[in-house]
């Protein structure tokens, strides 16, 4: 079985997990081979910065250095890569360190399309599904390992997010929901996560080489190429 990671890339968009119908945590670790690292977040936050990551992505200047461009491209290098390349264009290498998208101007990207979101995938670039409605929790599923994955509802047949082959993105809207969802690839388990999301708070499951990584969306400054 693989092993289940959860990563929380952007400090001012807390992941909100519940436990015991009342602390807010990270997953613990469970008995078996399914790892999760735990992190206990206090229970009396009553702030949280959330950031729609479409048309509402330009009313959060104050998050960045250099505003929004109206015309901007989200992309995100997963993995390990060694170079921040997409479209033909040079990043700083810096840049592929995270997994936070980087908003980038069309003008820089022509073949890229306005306001749509990519991941880089050891140099492979997914397009991934469209995030029209800021008011819903945007799950997303890139798989980059051989099989097929997708994720279900914990203990139950009720798929979330349908079969997702490899270097391929799915996602699923939902309203701002509590849920503990499986994310399988093949036949095999790779973890849980009891997961209690509002609104803005989007996820991408992650899946490469028998393992999942939980991570967080979060976005870095503006880029621009070399």
């Amino acid at each position: 079985m693989g092993t289940a990671h959860m990563r929380r890339d952007s400090p001012n968009l807390p992941l909100l997990l519940r436990k015991n119908g009342s602390d807010l945590a990270y997953p613990e670790q469970p008995k078996g081979n399914v790892m999760f690292k735990k992190f206990i977040v206090s229970t009396c936050l009553t702030t949280i910065f959330t950031l729609a990551p479409t048309l509402g992505l330009a009313s959060n200047q104050a998050l960045y250095g250099t505003a929004i461009p109206d015309d901007a491209v989200f992309i995100r290098w997963m993995g390990t890569p060694e170079q921040a390349t997409s479209f033909g264009a040079q990043f700083a290498s810096e840049l592929a360190a995270g997994s936070d998208y980087l908003p980038i101007s069309a003008r820089h990207l022509p073949d890229a399309e306005q306001g749509a979101f990519y991941s880089v995938i050891d140099g492979t670039l997914v397009q991934e599904p469209a995030r029209d409605d800021p008011a819903k929790v945007h799950l997303i599923l890139v798989n980059a390992d051989q099989g097929s994955a997708r994720v279900l509802l914990a203990g139950k047949d009720a798929q979330v997010i349908g079969e997702t082959a490899r270097n391929a993105a799915n996602a699923r809207a939902v309203n701002p929901v509590q849920a503990v969802l499986a994310v399988m690839l093949e036949d095999t388990l790779l973890g849980e996560f009891d997961l209690t999301l509002r609104r803005g708070q989007n996820v991408t499951f992650f899946v490469q080489d028998g393992v999942v990584h939980l991570i967080q969306n979060g976005f870095a400054p503006v880029a621009t190429p070399n």
